[in-house]
């Protein structure tokens, strides 16, 4: 009986993890393709504390996001599984590069 909670809440946690991603990649979309910047929130490998980036949208290529991070004045790739949420901001940017999405 045990097991069987456990797996359902597993189950749940996975689709809450896919809904995220769903929502930022559609957030992401929609910025991207009106030539704004993107909030989003993130929670890297490397910390147990998620991080805001304000950044310039750009490609997916497999599971990555790629974005120009204009306070560091550098394109980063973002794993999108660990995209907790994306918001697209009223700033716009001027594509440095083609926007891919």
């Amino acid at each position: 009986m045990a097991s069987g909670r456990l797996a359902k809440a597993a189950l749940q946690m996975l689709s809450n993890v896919r809904f995220a991603t769903t929502h930022a990649n559609r957030s992401i979309h929609r910025a991207a393709q009106g030539g704004n910047m993107v909030r989003m929130v993130y929670k890297p490998a490397y910390d147990d504390r998620p991080r805001t980036y304000l950044v310039e949208p750009y490609s997916y290529r497999g599971d990555k996001f790629y974005a120009f991070h204009p306070k560091h004045g550098q394109i980063h790739s973002f794993t999108k599984s660990r995209i907790i949420s994306a918001e697209p901001m009223k700033k716009e940017f001027e594509p440095q590069w083609e926007v891919e999405l």
